[in-house]
Formats: C-alpha cells, sequence, structure tokens
C-alpha cells in the first residue's frame, strides 16, 4: 500500500483553462502510475498550485527508490512532452521525501495554436 497525500488548497481551478487542469491530471496520473509500477514507494504527494501568479504547477513526491529505476523513463518523457505542449517547464529530480521529485509548471495564458 501507498500513502497518497493531496494537497490542491493552492488551487484556485477557476483560473485553469480546463485544457491545462486535465493535462495536469495527465501528468499526475502518469506519476502516480510511475510510482505504483516501478518506485517502489511507501508514500507519495501531490500538489496543485496556482500561488506563481500566470501559472499553474504540479510537485509530485515519493519516498520510492528514487531516478536509478529505470523502468519509468518513458513515462517521463510522456510527462515532459506534455509539459512542452503547453509551454511549461518539466523536470524529475530527487526527492526530499528520498524518491522522485516531478515539478511541472505551466503559464496560464496560452498561445492559441497550442492546444488546438
Amino acid at each position: 500500500d501507498i500513502e497518497v497525500t493531496l494537497d490542491e488548497t493552492a488551487y484556485d481551478r477557476a483560473c485553469v483553462p480546463a485544457f491545462i487542469d486535465v493535462a495536469l491530471f495527465g501528468i499526475a496520473r502518469e506519476a502516480a502510475t510511475n510510482i505504483v509500477r516501478h518506485a517502489g514507494a511507501r508514500r507519495a504527494t501531490l500538489a496543485l498550485s496556482t500561488k506563481r501568479e500566470g501559472f499553474a504547477e504540479l510537485i509530485v513526491d515519493d519516498d520510492g527508490k528514487g531516478l536509478a529505476a529505470p523502468a519509468g523513463h518513458h513515462g517521463l518523457l510522456g510527462m515532459r512532452e506534455r509539459a512542452r505542449l503547453l509551454q511549461g517547464t518539466f523536470s524529475a529530480s530527487p526527492s526530499p521525501l528520498g524518491g522522485v521529485r516531478i515539478a511541472v509548471s505551466v503559464p496560464l495564458s496560452q498561445k492559441e495554436e497550442t492546444h488546438e
């Protein structure tokens, strides 16, 4: 079993365009899938935020094996691509919990061609 915490207290969904909200959900789902399948984690946290003006952000942390577990790298590529398509940033780095931290930041204002 994995203990999961979701913090969306700093996420103002009303100011996030639906296509960005859906994309962040897809990235969170892929991160959670990687945690369950590959990380060997016992704990995970997911946090959504719109605290930084003009951006929606997602942070996913786990206490699993870290980036040394190669099986999840295809998922990392997919998450990176989703963020890139929304003119956002993506990083996968060591987590303060000991496993992996996925950090995504997406601008709320998008050029029209990104979501056609």
